[in-house]
């Protein structure tokens, strides 16, 4: 929702739970690029990321750096 909100361009990839097809999440998370890959994940030029508040954070910080807060306690 936030990619929407600031109108990023995006790939939207979903994977079935449990689907242990060859097109499922198992038999591709090792080959996306990352060390440790996990959902959510985010990948920007050679920035990757992994886990909810860590991709949030992310997208903030290089779309609109002031949704992270002026200060630590904000």
């Amino acid at each position: 929702m936030l990619l929407y909100h600031l109108g990023v361009s995006f790939e939207d990839k979903l994977w079935a739970l449990g689907d242990d097809s060859p097109n499922g999440w198992m038999e591709n998370k090792f080959s996306i690029g990352m060390w440790a890959p996990n959902l959510p994940y985010w990948h920007d030029g050679e920035v990757y990321h992994s886990g909810a508040m860590p991709v949030l954070r992310s997208i903030c910080r290089k779309h609109k750096p002031e949704y992270l807060g002026r200060t630590l306690k904000e």
